[in-house]
Formats: structure tokens, C-alpha cells, sequence
């Protein structure tokens, strides 16, 4: 079981570090997966003070702010971003969308992903399509995917990323879908990757095109080493 797992894991590993790997020259932007995405939204809340005498001084307004949870916007980022930002945050969304391919791969959104017909895509396709047919998925919390940026190299429509991936989500083989305490964890192994991601310009939005894999190093979690 261990052994079939592995050339499932090999596959996504490989995948993920190709097409959404980071680097870890910096580690302040790392970035810890599979998490609920999340955006904190800010709402003013009026509350009236007590009617006071007409001579007295009108009543001020305090505000409470309440931070709700919404789910993270796919679409891309701010025009207002300088270009190596906007590619920055094209390879951060499209990672977390693919980690979250892992966790409900029947509703996996390959679109956001990567440019439809890449390379990339095609490999993603199917990966998620082994998931879908093997009863895989990872599970929130289950391990996390660590990501950092390296390098960015901007070549006007096209773009490549140096990046570094510290890998230990763990993937579980479903059994009953409805009962998650009879789940058999099928991988739990952790690897470090180097990759460089490619992107491409397409309508003023960065998208990745290919993902080239340098190293794997099994068993593990050295990025900030290797920076």
C-alpha cells in the first residue's frame, strides 16, 4: 500500500513542486498549506450614544470592528501592483488553489489554476483524476505545504520563478466518505523541493504555463538551507 501510494505522492509531488514550488530566500513570504483560505473583512458598527440635553455637545459614534471569514478571491491581483508583485501573487494563488484540489478534488477549479492546455494543466488534470478514482484527498490541518518565493525573473510577457517547497500534508485513502475515523493514512511522507514555475501574460493576468522540477530531497523540510 505504501508502495502505490508513493507513485501517486511522487506524481503530486512533483506536480505541486513543479507548478506551484517557492523558494526560501525569504522566509517571512512563506506560506503554510493546506489551510482554509481566509480574508479578514473590516464593518463599521454605529453605536448612538445616550440622547444628551439639547446644550450639550453632540454625541460621538464608536465603531466595532468585526472581522468575518470569507473564502480568498481566485481572480488577479490589484492592476496597482507593481509586475514582480502581480507574479508573486499569481504563483501564491495558484499553489493554494491546487492544495485545495487535494482536499476536494471533485470540485477542483483548473481554471484558476493554470493556463488551460499547459503542461502544467494537463499533469494537474491528471492527478486530480488519480485522486478522484483512487478515494485520495488530503485532509486541513493534515501537514502542511510550505512555500517560499526565491527569485523573480520578469521577462516582459513571461516570467519565471525561482521557488522551495517543504511538503508534509499527509494524503488518506477514503474509505466511507461519511465516516472520516476509518480513513487509512496513505502517505505521510515529507519532502523539500526546488522548482522553477513559468508564467505567461494572458489578458494582463499572470498564469502559470509550466512548472520544471530541480531537486526532491525525501524525507526533508530543509528550504531554508538550500536559500
Amino acid at each position: 500500500m505504501r508502495f502505490m501510494r508513493s507513485t501517486h505522492v511522487l506524481t503530486l509531488a512533483c506536480t505541486t513542486a513543479t507548478l506551484l514550488a517557492t523558494g526560501c530566500a525569504n522566509s517571512s513570504e512563506a506560506i503554510k498549506l493546506p489551510v482554509q483560505p481566509t480574508a479578514v473583512e473590516t464593518t463599521i458598527v454605529p453605536t448612538t450614544a445616550p440622547p444628551t440635553p439639547s446644550t450639550a455637545p453632540p454625541a460621538t459614534s464608536a465603531t466595532t470592528v468585526i472581522a468575518t471569514t470569507v473564502a480568498a478571491p481566485t481572480s488577479a491581483p490589484p492592476t496597482t501592483l507593481d509586475t514582480e508583485s502581480q507574479i508573486r501573487a499569481a504563483v501564491q494563488r495558484a499553489t493554494q488553489v491546487f492544495v485545495d484540489c487535494q482536499i476536494t478534488p471533485e470540485t477542483c477549479d483548473f481554471a484558476a489554476y493554470a493556463i488551460p492546455g499547459s503542461p502544467v494543466d494537463v499533469r494537474a488534470r491528471q492527478i486530480i483524476d488519480n485522486f478522484l478514482e483512487s478515494d485520495l484527498r488530503s485532509k486541513a490541518g493534515a501537514g502542511e505545504y510550505r512555500r517560499s518565493i526565491v527569485r523573480v525573473t520578469n521577462g516582459g510577457t513571461n516570467a519565471s520563478v525561482r521557488i522551495c517547497d517543504e511538503d508534509s500534508v499527509v494524503l488518506f485513502d477514503i474509505q466511507d466518505p461519511v465516516n472520516p475515523s476509518d480513513d487509512i493514512v496513505f502517505n505521510d511522507a515529507t519532502a523539500t523541493k526546488e522548482s522553477v514555475v513559468s508564467l505567461r501574460l494572458l489578458d494582463n493576468v499572470w498564469k502559470i504555463w509550466e512548472i520544471e522540477q530541480i531537486s526532491r530531497f525525501v524525507g526533508e523540510l530543509t528550504c531554508a538551507e538550500r536559500s
